[in-house]
């Protein structure tokens, strides 16, 4: 992930203005509560990006520690903090990894979300990144995790793509390509042209993502590796069993 949301992090807000980051941090809660009998009160959220999922939860009520690897969204995270009221006090920002990430504390529930486990794409970065979320809770706590499924992603490949987005200072045209290979990972070529009104001139950016699906299957497995009691798997938002149909889907577990 070293050359991903660089120059692509200063329009990423933009681009997902309309993502009802809300609506998931509400059921990230509500299925943590499911688990744990109970609000969870402190939230690690691995993988924090600009924060938004961050400060929904906090908006709620946790008590947020967002951790990101990459310095300028965690710029613009603190941005958005900046300008978020009484909810940013509950939000502490850190960098790290996800793969790494170490505070000695004890949180009800790790986060992982907006498909920041098929950013994993090796099996050690998968295990590493469980292994961060299991030092993060004592026995009982909840870990939630959102994920490209594999069988989905099969019977219906990801295509090219166009976005538009603006505000009042610039307009964005995102085009993303995406391949996969025999390797089984989805390599996304992103095109951005990034246009300021006021004087015409347009800069482009250029990032590859390259994302890992993954069936329900492997994620138990390296779940219960990493000691952890898989509790559900499921369409994220939905609730839709996980079949060939769900593109995204979360794994709700218990640390064991």
């Amino acid at each position: 992930m070293t050359e991903e949301f660089r120059d692509y992090a200063a329009v990423y807000d933009l681009l997902y203005a309309e993502k009802d980051y809300a609506a998931e941090a509400g059921f990230t809660l509500a299925r943590a509560a499911d688990v744990l009998g109970a609000p969870p009160a402190r939230v690690l959220d691995l993988g924090c990006g600009t924060a938004r999922h961050a400060l929904a939860m906090a908006a709620a009520g946790a008590a947020v520690t967002g951790v990101e690897r990459s310095a300028e969204m965690l710029a613009h995270a603190r941005r958005n903090l900046a300008g978020a009221g009484a909810a940013a006090e509950r939000v502490t920002l850190v960098p790290g990894d996800a793969c790494g990430y170490r505070d000695g504390g004890r949180y009800d529930l790790v986060t992982l979300l907006f498909h920041v486990m098929s950013y994993q794409t090796a099996d050690a970065e998968v295990r590493a990144a469980l292994a961060t979320a299991r030092a993060h809770l004592a026995p009982g706590g909840a870990l939630l995790f959102d994920y490209w499924h594999a069988p989905a992603v099969a019977a219906d490949p990801p295509s090219l793509r166009v976005r538009e987005a603006e505000n009042a200072a610039i307009r964005v045209r995102r085009r993303s390509d995406p391949g996969r290979s025999a390797d089984g990972l989805v390599r996304i070529a992103y095109r951005l042209e990034v246009c300021d009104k006021a004087t015409g001139a347009t800069r482009e950016i250029a990032e590859t993502h390259v994302m890992r699906p993954f069936t329900t299957d492997e994620i138990a497995g390296f779940c219960a590796e990493a000691g952890f009691a898989v509790v559900r798997q499921a369409e994220f938002l939905g609730d839709r069993a996980a079949d060939a149909s769900v593109f995204g889907v979360y794994a709700l577990c218990r640390a064991v």
